[in-house]
């Protein structure tokens, strides 16, 4: 949901539209590591959304022991 500074929006709508995106987003990937093969990485549906830094450093060490 795009928010505009000069249009009022409701906040908690915004909050739970993005969370409910991330949790659906999040379960639709959620065996993607198990899953990756040789592929081009920077295509990966991993990178849809935003991922906190240690699933980004799982998903390169899955990335690079497959690739040694």
């Amino acid at each position: 949901m795009k928010v505009l500074k000069h249009k009022e929006y409701n906040e908690d709508a915004v909050v739970a539209k993005d969370r409910g995106e991330v949790t659906a987003y999040l379960e639709r990937t959620e065996n993607k590591l198990k899953q990756m093969t040789d592929e081009v990485y920077t295509n990966s549906s991993f990178f849809e959304c935003f991922r906190p830094a240690h699933e980004i450093f799982d998903f390169l060490d899955t990335g690079t022991a497959l690739n040694q």
